[in-house]
């Protein structure tokens, strides 16, 4: 009975050991199957690539010909006639002063000035546009404010590149040219302009005129309301000062033109370094003292009445200075009248 049992047991481990024998040999296969399958979708991608490139070769051999004979397509022509024949050709200085706003001179020493900070160099794909083009391009735009797309067509370059060029020769003269030629005077030089007022103006002790002038923009999309000035259009503030030649010494811009010119003087650099001694020298003598309170209260009075007259034309509509909140402009010749009346007074006593 033990034999048999035995017997049945080396059975039942032989068909065990068979049965996994046969799994393993298909598990063996089914790799082998799909190893395969693999290998051939890696053959079959790979097929196709080499297929692909040789056909990008083919285009890019085609192409290369059709643009040897039709010009590159890449690059639109444009004609730059108007600026190498016209202008450079037969422009006299008055033209350049009519429709560049400076001489012929002028313009050729901006571009000395320029050239180092502005200038490209040529490529293999095209010539770099020359330091005078870039110069003439945005003195043009400033001149003209006409659209980059019209001056792209005088010019002979794109929409895209007179934007990048104009802002670009903007920048330079701001950080290089701007402060070499518009700054304050300073020892012999602010004499000479003390004496110039004095001399051809009439005006003693003076160094500077200073004024306000609203500089029209578009209506941003950030608080138009605040850039909406009393003249009824957008702009900003520009605060200039300006010798006795009427050459600017000193500028300030960038405030919204809904701000009073008082207040935008205020916290100009102008009036920070007045009011800590630095802007003039500690040469003073009598009429300085007198001149300084009386503008210096003239020009409370200017900023009070004028927030005074505001403030009336809004809440009093019923009353007399409602009738200008219908009429600003009315107001605001009311104002300037009454001002210019206390300036007088002021100069007479």
């Amino acid at each position: 009975m033990a034999r048999v049992l035995s017997f049945v047991a080396l059975c039942m481990v032989w068909r065990v050991v068979q049965k996994n024998r046969r799994s393993a040999a298909r598990r063996t296969q089914l790799r082998r199957v799909a190893r395969r399958q693999r290998l051939m979708e890696f053959r079959r991608r790979q097929a196709i690539e080499r297929l692909m490139f040789v056909l990008l070769c083919c285009m890019s051999v085609y192409f290369s010909s059709v643009n040897a004979r039709c010009g590159r397509l890449w690059m639109k022509p444009r004609s730059c006639y108007w600026w190498d024949d016209v202008v450079l050709g037969t422009f006299t200085s008055d033209d350049w002063l009519t429709n560049f706003r400076m001489s012929k001179s002028t313009f050729d020493y901006v571009c000395l000035k320029l050239s180092p900070h502005i200038g490209k160099s040529d490529t293999v794909m095209r010539k770099a546009i020359e330091p005078k083009k870039r110069v003439a391009l945005t003195l043009w735009f400033l001149a003209t404010g006409v659209d980059f797309r019209t001056v792209g067509h005088l010019f002979g370059v794109s929409k895209s590149s007179v934007c990048l060029i104009v802002k670009e020769v903007c920048n330079t003269i701001v950080k290089y040219l701007l402060p070499h030629f518009i700054k304050f005077p300073t020892g012999s030089s602010l004499m000479e302009v003390v004496s110039g007022f004095k001399d051809q103006l009439g005006f003693p002790q003076c160094v500077g005129a200073v004024d306000g002038s609203h500089i029209p923009i578009v209506s941003p999309r950030n608080c138009p309301a605040d850039y909406y000035n009393r003249k009824g259009w957008h702009s900003i503030v520009l605060q200039g000062t300006v010798d006795f030649r009427g050459r600017f010494i000193d500028i300030y811009v960038g405030w919204p033109g809904r701000v009073h010119d008082a207040r935008v003087f205020s916290n100009s650099s102008l009036y920070d370094r007045g009011r800590r001694g630095v802007l003039l020298p500690a040469q003073t003598t009598g009429i300085v003292l007198w001149t300084g309170i009386v503008l210096w209260w003239f020009k409370c009075i200017d900023h009070c009445l004028h927030e005074l007259l505001l403030m009336l034309s809004i809440f009093l509509p019923s009353s007399f200075f409602g009738f200008f909140r219908f009429f600003p402009s009315l107001l605001f010749l009311f104002h300037e009248t009454f001002v210019r009346l206390l300036l007088i007074m002021c100069v007479a006593f």
